[in-house]
């Protein structure tokens, strides 16, 4: 069974590791240029901020692995209507897993050029405008 899937999705196979791997590689990337960037402005290396890349790890392959299983029953649905002869020629290929892969790729590249102080004002927005929709919702319970 196993010799069967190797040998007919053995692309398929190795496009999801590369996947999984760019991600993985783009994160670790981001990490490095994290730490460079506290250490070059004196800033303290906190483990709140290795806690983040964590949760950021986290949830990046929760998101690609749950593409990743659509990406399995569309393949199989496809492959499936081409042994029936019901579809002449469409690729079986994880799109979806190569899409999700290829952006969040794209946003921790982003994130490595970004400058610590565009990151801080950022953080201090999101912070503000939070407390300030907790202040709105406690106004309109009351």
């Amino acid at each position: 069974m196993m010799e069967w899937i190797i040998k007919e999705f053995w692309l398929v196979i190795l496009v999801y590791c590369m996947c999984f791997l760019l991600v993985f590689l783009a994160i670790i990337g981001d990490l490095i240029s994290g730490v460079r960037k506290a250490i070059k402005a004196g800033k303290d290396r906190l483990s709140v901020g290795y806690r983040r890349t964590i949760d950021k790890l986290c949830k990046y392959y929760n998101s690609l692995f749950s593409v990743s299983i659509v990406d399995c029953f569309l393949m199989m649905i496809v492959y499936v209507f081409q042994t029936k002869g019901w579809l002449a020629s469409f690729p079986v290929f994880p799109i979806a897993t190569v899409l999700m892969g290829g952006y969040l790729a794209f946003v921790e590249v982003r994130s490595v050029f970004e400058k610590l102080e565009d990151k801080d004002r950022a953080l201090i927005e999101l912070r503000y405008y939070s407390g300030m929709t907790q202040v709105q919702t406690a106004v309109e319970e009351v």
